[in-house]
């Protein structure tokens, strides 16, 4: 349709809040094939939405505002329906914005079933409003931050390509970002995600990650965003995957924090088996060595989620081949004047205060433990694993420990160290019994196996 206007509007707008992204728990790796039947948990992982803050003309909007709103909800609505003039849908499409939020969305999704057909078209034919198209894509934006069931009803709509195709064509930043974080969203529901890639969003996205250069904060939090959900959350496969890598890379030597989570967020995802080949993953670390800015953030980063993401990262190399868990062992950067190594990150990491942390970093010592349980023995770290990390506050932390012992005892190195150490890890094992703290029937099979371990 036409839409006829007078006017103008100023499109430097955001939604007043930022949805979160669903959890995401990565997969655990196989492990030794004598272990016992359970695995590890991998460290629960929830990446992080991109935030960022735009000025806002609606950063205060009263109770009086919303209930007016909403007692004229259906007018508002026919008038969006009725008419072709940006006069009045102009106006009107902001109402409906301010009133898109957390329960209200259902309420405006049932008050005609006229109104987001309505809404699509006049998204998909007011390229020449750019502003307009912002303020209808905030209200898809809330709708697609709501439930799976709103979001598909949505995506039903064929919102999906009218979405790429503005993505592609528009010159409008504040436009740009504001799509980027509603597919974000859509790439945060993994049923959804699928859809993302048939519609070819990931290949629209190549030329603004190829030209991010000169890109603003904002516009590089929502790329970095919606490349890690697409990864994270689509398992893309080794082809798409090896498309991301460069473009993570870059992300995790970006100055600000909220790309470089996402970076290594999509790193993760890239790491996992079913998304790339040995050979693929090898090629990049030769490449590309990544494993010194890992470390780094480790010892340098002030950002307790940075250090967590990155450490995860590295993590997520140490469940692969042995050979890429001898690069990271390998891998140094000069911290200070010394070299800082992955058992130097480790032990960093093991003494911060946050128990996310210390839980990962011990899972990090679960996973080197499969194969290098010798190294762990001369670097005292199996020590620390015994004497503290069975003992933490936090159980979590102590599970992982338990694990690195598990995996230790399987590999079969070292049994002198271990038939001295066993008297005290089982009697640190039988008190934790006592504390019923551990619920879970695999943790309790694996102290199990722990204590009636013996060697020959």
């Amino acid at each position: 349709m036409e839409i006829t206007t007078d006017t103008t509007m100023d499109s430097n707008n955001s939604p007043g809040y930022q949805p979160d992204s669903p959890d995401y728990y990565p997969e655990t790796p196989d492990y030794h094939p004598d272990s016992p039947n359970y695995q590890p948990n991998s460290p629960d992982y929830q990446p992080d939405s991109p935030s960022f803050d735009l000025p806002s003309r609606f950063d205060n909007i009263s109770i009086t505002d919303l209930q007016e709103i909403e007692t004229n909800l259906n007018q508002i609505a026919n008038e969006i329906i009725e008419s072709s003039s940006l006069d009045v849908l102009s106006p009107a499409v902001v109402k409906i914005k301010k009133f898109s939020v957390g329960s209200k969305i259902n309420v405006i999704l049932n008050c005609n079933s006229k109104l987001f057909p309505k809404l699509i078209d006049l998204l998909n034919n007011s390229d020449d409003y750019p502003s307009f198209q912002f303020e209808i894509i905030w209200i898809l934006l809330n709708v697609f931050a709501g439930t799976l069931e709103q979001a598909e009803y949505l995506v039903q709509l064929n919102v999906l390509p009218i979405l790429k195709r503005i993505l592609e064509r528009t010159t409008d930043e504040n436009l740009l970002i504001q799509i980027l974080w509603c597919i974000s969203n859509v790439a945060a529901e993994k049923s959804l995600c699928k859809l993302l890639f048939d519609v070819g969003i990931f290949h629209s996205l190549l030329p603004l990650l190829q030209n991010m250069t000169n890109s603003s904060k904002e516009l590089l939090e929502q790329l970095s965003g919606v490349l890690c959900n697409l990864i994270v959350r689509g398992s893309p496969g080794n082809a798409l995957s090896q498309l991301a890598l460069p473009f993570l890379h870059r992300f995790i030597y970006c100055s600000h924090n909220g790309v470089v989570k996402n970076g290594c967020s999509g790193l993760i995802g890239v790491f996992k088996e079913d998304n790339s080949s040995d050979q693929q993953i090898q090629t990049y670390l030769n490449d590309c060595n990544p494993g010194p800015r890992l470390l780094a953030l480790l010892a340098t980063s002030k950002d307790p989620k940075v250090v967590r993401k990155s450490l995860e990262a590295i993590g997520s190399i140490l469940v692969r081949r042995q050979q890429q868990v001898q690069y990271l062992l390998d891998c140094t950067f000069d911290h200070n004047g010394s070299a800082f190594g992955l058992l130097d990150g480790i032990r960093c990491c093991l003494k911060l205060p946050s128990k996310d942390i210390r839980k990962v970093a011990t899972w990090a010592l679960s996973n080197l433990a499969v194969d290098n349980t010798q190294l762990l023995i001369d670097s005292k770290m199996m020590d620390i694993v015994i004497d503290h990390l069975l003992l933490d506050p936090a159980v979590n932390v102590r599970v992982e420990a338990m694990w690195t012992i598990c995996n230790a005892l399987i590999s079969k190195q070292n049994s002198f160290y271990f038939s001295h150490k066993m008297a005290h890890i089982k009697t640190t094992l039988t008190n934790e019994l006592s504390k019923n703290e551990i619920q879970k029937p695999e943790h309790l099979d694996l102290i199990k196996f722990i204590v009636n371990h013996t060697y020959k």
